[in-house]
């Protein structure tokens, strides 16, 4: 079973589906969260959260939250074609890494940024 089979098992969508209540801003897949290669999963922003829904070990359903008005610089690390190794810096100074495409993400978490 490859990723996108992983992300698109029936558990998994259900969980996401009733799981996350707000209007979703904005999703994409991910993966190596903090490190772990066998997190795979999709991300969600809402305008209040910034929610990883994962798959680890290719079976339990773990979701992460992380407050937006939380979250105060994203980083590109590393590139790996559309997606990049970013780095998520919260004001408590906790840190988060992940494997997904940081343009999009950034400019969905700073729009007025991005539109400088």
């Amino acid at each position: 079973m490859d990723i996108h089979e992983y992300i698109n098992d029936k558990r998994y969508s259900e969980y996401c589906a009733a799981s996350i209540q707000e209007r979703v801003l904005y999703t994409d897949t991910f993966c190596k969260l903090n490190g772990e290669t066998e997190n795979i999963g999709r991300l969600y922003l809402t305008d209040s959260s910034l929610i990883f829904v994962m798959l680890k070990r290719k079976k339990e359903v773990i979701e992460k939250r992380m407050p937006v008005n939380s979250i105060v610089n994203i980083s590109e690390r590393h590139d790996f074609g559309h997606l990049s190794n970013i780095l998520i810096l919260q004001q408590d100074g906790s840190e988060t890494r992940a494997i997904t495409d940081y343009k999009q993400l950034y400019d969905k978490l700073f729009p007025s940024a991005a539109q400088e």
